[in-house]
């Protein structure tokens, strides 16, 4: 299982962010808490957030908090989840129609 740490610590790298830019954009959300010191405390995991903080930084990367404390390794899942949330309305539609299209087509 990967540690809360690790998941925050390749999230943000995947999103080329710098722990202070990472604390900076966290604050903006309302995470008043989380400086770039706190987050490499989180990375490091000499620190763990509150709950709050946790539900703002799974928010902000569109994870589960699920993913981001290590309880669900099923990457691809989180990929696609995180790309889907990230789409607008008639992109959501869209993409809901192909899925049901491919299950459909799969289990004839």
């Amino acid at each position: 299982m990967v540690s809360f740490g690790t998941r925050l610590r390749a999230l943000r790298r995947e999103n080329f962010l710098t722990q202070d830019e990472l604390a900076k954009e966290l604050e903006k959300l309302g995470c008043f808490a989380t400086t770039k010191c706190a987050i490499s405390q989180y990375e490091n995991g000499k620190r763990f957030p509150d709950v709050k903080a946790l539900r703002i930084i799974a928010d902000f990367f569109k994870v589960s908090t699920d993913y981001i404390l290590g309880n669900d390794d099923c990457e691809e899942e989180q990929k696609m989840l995180s790309l889907f949330r990230r789409l607008d309305e008639k992109g959501k539609q869209m993409t809901i129609a192909y899925a049901t299209a491919l299950y459909d087509s799969a289990n004839r």
